[in-house]
C-alpha cells in the first residue's frame, strides 16, 4: 500500500513539471491573481492597503503594521517586528522589510536611529 502513495505523489510532482514546462503555469498565474486580504475573513481583524508616506518619503510597497487590542501573552510568546513595524531587519518576521529599514534603504533617513510617541 506505501507504494501506492509514493507513486501517485511522483506522478503529481511529474504533473507539475510538464504544466510548467508547456507554459502553462504562467497562463494559470494570470488568471487566478493572489488577493491577500481575502485570507483575512475572522474575528474584528481588518487589513487595509493605503500607500505609506512619512514626511517627503513616500514609501512604496512599505509593510506596516498596527496592533490596537492585544490579548492575553500575545506579546510574550509571539514575534513581532515591531510595535508598528519600526524594527530593526534582524527583528522583522519572515524577513520583511520594515518601514525604518526601507527609508533607509531610499537614503530617507540619515542615521538608523528612531522613536515613537505613544498617547
Amino acid at each position: 500500500m506505501k507504494w501506492m502513495v509514493a507513486a501517485l505523489l511522483c506522478f503529481q510532482l511529474l504533473e507539475a513539471t510538464v504544466v510548467k514546462e508547456k507554459g502553462l503555469l504562467e497562463e494559470f498565474l494570470k488568471t487566478h491573481t493572489y488577493d491577500p486580504i481575502q485570507k483575512y475573513h475572522f474575528s474584528d481583524f481588518s487589513v487595509t492597503y493605503k500607500p505609506m508616506a512619512y514626511m517627503d518619503y513616500p514609501g512604496p510597497n512599505q509593510e506596516f503594521g498596527l496592533n490596537e487590542n492585544e490579548l492575553g501573552t500575545n506579546f510574550v510568546y509571539t514575534q513581532f517586528d515591531g510595535i508598528t513595524g519600526m524594527a530593526y531587519p534582524a527583528l522583522a518576521v519572515d524577513g520583511a522589510t520594515t518601514a525604518l529599514w526601507g527609508m533607509l534603504q531610499e537614503e530617507a533617513l540619515t542615521s538608523s536611529i528612531f522613536s515613537f510617541y505613544l498617547s
